[in-house]
């Protein structure tokens, strides 16, 4: 839900913003369309790379979960999990790396 809330203020205030720039011609609702489904799309690409690399970090003996079953907070997940999946890809997980941290 952060990352949601967080897209949408974004998203919003850029939108504002680029908006007031705009010509009178242009599609202001196709245009946030386009926003919405590349934000969306980026998100669900974004779990489906993170997801797989939480059972990685799990062989490679990082704990992820507490003894209750939950998660133990998201930081270890970005700054201990994804660097072990990257790593464990060679060089490639290294261009990997670039893009999915500049996405």
């Amino acid at each position: 839900m952060g990352q949601g809330f967080f897209s949408l203020t974004i998203g919003g205030c850029s939108m504002l913003i680029y908006g007031s720039y705009l010509s009178k011609k242009e599609n202001l609702p196709k245009m946030a369309m386009n926003v919405t489904l590349v934000d969306t799309s980026v998100a669900f690409i974004a779990g489906l790379v993170v997801m797989p690399a939480m059972f990685v970090a799990m062989q490679k003996g990082v704990q992820i979960y507490a003894e209750d079953g939950a998660l133990l907070s998201s930081d270890t997940l970005v700054f201990t999990v994804l660097p072990l999946m990257f790593e464990s890809l060679g060089l490639l997980g290294l261009v990997f790396s670039v893009v999915f941290f500049f996405f």
